[in-house]
């Protein structure tokens, strides 16, 4: 290496800074974008869920209605037909109209103690899709709130983002393509530490102990060491202040 060196790992060093930064909002901007798909999608599923019981509350509804109908008009039947017993002049005939219309009046008892439990079950269904109602509008305008919010700090970011990308552009032009391609290789695998201080003889990264050799020429500044054991770049700690 040249003697130019220690000026141009100062800029890779900070280079290191910026893209480490822009990788921490990055990495927060994807948290805040995964939050804001998930309360959507949850949002979504509660509301799919709401219309899926509400359709069901509305056939159970009609079929309620339908069944209290049918019963009190076969009742009003059997009124009827008891009253027409009388007028009957045939024993026999009475008999056998009495004993129609009591088993008929006992299937309707069945069907009363049916009906009975059928609207007992659709009163918790109404309980439950009012309940459920509540809970969508409630998701809602929490959703809103916190829309705005993540909207506003995913716009802080990406604008922050921008920011450093730009100065990004500014330091890669100090830094030789040598020493380049080593940095990056040491990005892909650490985005937000590619370059790390030495903290006495051990890589701050991977804790590896480094040998004195490698610690001399870090120390000297005449090339860029890397640690042997993650390839991270390694630097003193006042490198890094």
């Amino acid at each position: 290496m040249t003697d130019s060196v220690p000026s141009k790992f100062a800029a890779l060093v900070e280079l290191s800074k910026v893209d480490a930064a822009v990788a921490r909002l990055g990495a927060e901007e994807k948290k805040l974008d995964t939050e804001l798909k998930t309360r959507r999608a949850e949002l979504t599923q509660r509301e799919t869920q709401f219309k899926e019981r509400s359709r069901i509350f509305q056939e159970r509804q009609a079929l309620v209605t339908r069944e209290q109908s049918a019963m009190r008009d076969e009742r009003d039947r059997l009124v009827v037909r008891r009253k027409a017993l009388g007028t009957l002049n045939n024993y026999k005939l009475a008999q056998s109209a009495e004993k129609e219309i009591q088993n008929a009046s006992r299937e309707l008892d069945v069907r009363e103690t049916a009906l009975k439990s059928m609207v007992k079950d659709f009163e918790k269904l109404r309980e439950d899709v009012g309940m459920l109602e509540l809970t969508v509008e409630d998701q809602r305008t929490t959703l809103a709130k916190r829309e705005d919010e993540l909207l506003a700090e995913l716009n802080s970011l990406a604008e922050r983002k921008r920011e450093g990308m730009v100065r990004r552009e500014e330091l890669v032009k100090g830094v030789d393509s040598t020493m380049r391609s080593l940095y990056d290789r040491s990005r892909i695998k650490f985005p937000t530490d590619p370059i790390v201080p030495l903290k006495g003889t051990s890589c701050s990264g991977c804790f590896m102990q480094i040998g004195p050799q490698l610690v001399v020429q870090m120390l000297q500044g005449q090339q860029v060491v890397r640690c042997p054991g993650c390839s991270r770049i390694l630097m003193t700690e006042e490198a890094g202040k």
